[in-house]
């Protein structure tokens, strides 16, 4: 698999951001539905590799397990 390498997919991100901004509400669900979403599925699939591969008790792992399950936020 190809690693998504962070600047390649948060650069992604921001493209996509970019071409939805003043769109409706409802294209901007389908474009993010359609076009972020495999790119972060992807990038959880690379980290769930990259979470194997480094101590379980590292700040880098912490991270990992982070971004996979958040903790939830109120508002």
């Amino acid at each position: 698999m190809r690693s998504p390498g962070r600047r390649w997919t948060v650069s992604a991100l921001y493209d996509i951001g970019r071409v939805i901004t003043g769109c409706s509400s409802e294209v901007r669900r389908r474009v993010r539905q359609t076009r972020t979403r495999p790119l972060a599925e992807n990038f959880n699939t690379w980290s769930e590799v990259q979470l194997g591969r480094v101590s379980g008790k590292s700040a880098l792992a912490k991270s990992f397990r982070y971004a996979a399950d958040p903790p939830s936020r109120s508002s």
